[in-house]
């Protein structure tokens, strides 16, 4: 009877030590809730991604745009999506806020911001849709066609040039603008301060004063002359209107020579400029006068 009683005894003890065993869990053992785990996983938010806390109090992660790898501590960089948290059994996992169809961080609509939350807590705030103006055209090159053009820029240029000077701008004259216009075009094959050429031009516009030759004691043909001082110029400059007749107007200042009687004298008020375009070449002539040629 004894022996029967101190059997009992023993297995009644392993019984306990079993039980005790079987109900004692890492989680118990190191102080934590039965069920739950203290692991976070940590995405950078870059522009997109919010963090968020389920009803357990389980920390978790809202997926944010990266690309980079996980580093050894967990943390993710860039702009690939990075992994949540496992939610803890029996309890909802939290919501990301993120719309159906769009990608993190995104409304969901092209072209608009706005932000979206879920039960995480923050939400996700929209990315802008501002789109960039196209750049502006370049301006065309100047060429053929556009001599008249250049001519009334260069004609601008050297007004403003004798303003700076303390000269009064000069006076366009029609007249005078078609007779510089064609000895432009003579300057294409004689680039050069030609008499015979300028008569040529003049005769054959019927421009200027009428001269004829036997009521001065001299011998040839009646002609006209202009009675206009002139400056010549050509150059080989590619680009805008604007460009070409800066380099050339530019360059007419910057003789000495031909801006004394151009733009540093007062007296000769009236003007007139010409430009010819030729294989990549302008050629400009520019015309003043003390008197209004006009009307000879």
């Amino acid at each position: 009877m004894q022996k029967k009683k101190a059997v009992f005894a023993a297995i009644g003890l392993l019984l306990s030590f079993a039980l005790l065993t079987a109900c004692s869990s890492p989680a118990e053992i190191d102080g934590s809730t039965p069920g739950t785990t203290n692991t976070t996983s940590t995405a950078s938010s870059g522009s997109t991604g919010s963090s968020g806390m389920d009803p357990s109090g389980t920390t978790g992660s809202v997926p944010a745009s990266s690309t980079g790898t996980p580093s050894a501590d967990g943390t993710t960089t860039g702009s690939e999506p990075s992994k949540t948290s496992p939610a803890p059994s029996g309890t909802p996992a939290p919501s990301t806020g993120k719309p159906t169809g769009g990608s993190p961080g995104s409304s969901g609509h092209t072209g608009s911001s706005g932000s979206s939350g879920g039960s995480s807590g923050s939400g996700q705030s929209g990315s802008s849709g501002t789109q960039t103006p196209p750049p502006a055209p370049a301006a065309e090159k100047a060429g053929k066609g556009d001599e008249k053009a250049v001519a009334d820029k260069v004609l601008a240029y050297i007004n403003q040039f004798r303003q700076e000077g303390g000269v009064p701008a000069a006076t366009k004259l029609p007249g005078l603008t078609e007779y510089a216009e064609y000895r432009s075009r003579q300057l294409v094959t004689n680039f050069a301060h030609d008499t015979r050429a300028e008569r040529e031009a003049a005769t054959a516009l019927k421009y200027g004063e009428y001269i004829i030759p036997s009521e001065w004691g001299m011998t040839g043909d009646p002609y006209y002359t202009a009675h206009a001082g002139e400056a010549i110029g050509n150059s080989g400059v590619s680009g805008s209107i604007d460009t070409v007749a800066k380099v050339l107007a530019s360059a007419l200042r910057e003789s000495s020579g031909h801006w004394s009687y151009v733009g540093e004298n007062s007296k000769n008020k009236y003007i007139a400029v010409g430009v010819s375009y030729e294989k990549g070449t302008w050629y400009c002539c520019v015309c003043v006068t003390d008197q209004n040629t006009d009307l000879l």
